[in-house]
């Protein structure tokens, strides 16, 4: 009798762990099955910041200053949303004006507008001393107003391009662009980089200005 109880007591040990056994291989095959009309839940994924790619105001000026436009900045009242305009008040120029807009809270274009100071030609022949001195005026006005932006749009498209798409080659081209308009008053358009880039004159009354924007595409 003694051994029979031990028998039978062994025998439900192992049907015990054979159930076991088995409970456990259904439930790793049934994580492995798709159910009519059911289908596997997905993993939620995790949010990934995703960092500004437009610079911010205040930098964005800082580095255009940094990087060679010499000017004192004033800021205008009563401008559009999403936009800012300053006075740059130049040394030994005119004012111009830099227009900025913003786009995911950092600025994604600019535009700069300057004095045009047309190239005057060949010298007069026989000049009188005060058509040589006018001539002699605009000349200088023309050569500084050129040293001026040679710096400042550069620094300008710079400043705006963080992430360093558009390289310095590109912005060559778009500075050699703005000479060629400031030569014939011909409006002209470039992309390079990431960047979009015009330039022409806009004529108001007796006034012009010598334009280049600026866009992030």
């Amino acid at each position: 009798m003694e051994r029979k109880g031990q028998t039978n007591k062994s025998r439900g040990y192992m049907l015990f762990t054979g159930a076991m056994i088995l409970c456990c291989i259904g439930l790793y095959l049934a994580q492995g099955i798709s159910w009519p009309g059911r289908a596997p839940a997905e993993p939620t994924p995790s949010p990934t910041p995703s960092p500004c790619p437009y610079p911010a105001e205040s930098a964005f000026l800082e580095n255009a200053c940094a990087f060679g436009m010499d000017a004192l900045l004033f800021p205008l009242e009563g401008t559009l949303p999403a936009q800012a305009i300053y006075r740059l008040e130049r040394p030994d120029l005119e004012d111009a004006t830099l227009t900025l807009s913003f786009r995911s809270g950092g600025v994604c274009a600019f535009l700069l507008e300057m004095p045009f100071a047309p190239d005057p030609g060949p010298a007069p022949q026989n000049p009188t001393p005060i058509e040589g001195d006018l001539y002699e005026m605009r000349l200088a006005q023309m050569e500084l107003e050129q040293r001026w932006r040679k710096d400042a749009v550069p620094a300008l498209c710079a400043a705006l391009d963080i992430t360093g798409g558009t390289t310095a080659v590109d912005i060559n081209g778009f500075y050699a662009l703005l000479e060629e308009t400031a030569m014939d008053g011909d409006a002209r358009d470039s992309r390079g980089g990431g960047m979009d880039v015009s330039c022409y004159v806009i004529q108001t009354g007796d006034d012009a200005a010598l334009c280049v924007g600026a866009q992030l595409n």
